[in-house]
């Protein structure tokens, strides 16, 4: 068989394996329907509640919005009436944050009660979970709970 024929013939084998081999190449696409996963860094999460075991939730005020920041190894944020700071690691779903740095203004009556609690449970996180558009922090004792912070861009204290 002449050398031309044979050539002709594997051409569209050729090019059906090129097409499938780029065909896998291409980004990965989501079911329809379906978002992809939030990330837990670069995004500012708004803590929603604190519920501590014994089932009996601290609801958060709205505002001002105790926030987290996860990025770089470094958390940072705000709380009703101070700023923090600290370092984290991260292994798998296995959380832990050094110790906080925290501005020192005076936060009485209940915002002052829930920075407290906030930051207590924030400096003995153990775990973490993301759920859809929540943020679940465990601590021993119970959970720290966020949702996504909306546009922030607006805020300069937001983080």
């Amino acid at each position: 068989m002449p050398e031309t024929k044979k050539r002709h013939r594997l051409a569209p084998v050729v090019m059906m394996t090129i097409a499938l081999v780029l065909s896998t190449c291409g980004p990965a696409t989501q079911p329809p329907g379906q978002t992809p996963p939030i990330p837990l860094t670069g995004i500012v999460w708004r803590l929603e509640a604190i519920v501590p075991e014994d089932g009996e939730v601290m609801t958060v005020d709205p505002w001002p919005a105790s926030t987290a920041y996860w990025d770089g190894g470094q958390v940072r944020g705000r709380t009703a009436c101070n700023y923090y700071g600290a370092g984290y690691e991260i292994n798998g779903e296995a959380l832990s944050t050094g110790p906080l740095e925290v501005t020192l203004q005076a936060c009485p009556g209940q915002q002052g009660e829930q920075e407290a609690a906030f930051l207590a449970a924030l400096g003995a996180v153990a775990s973490f979970r993301i759920d859809g558009d929540q943020l679940l922090l465990t601590y021993p004792g119970g959970q720290l709970q966020f949702g996504v912070q909306p546009d922030p861009s607006g805020d300069e204290n937001a983080v």
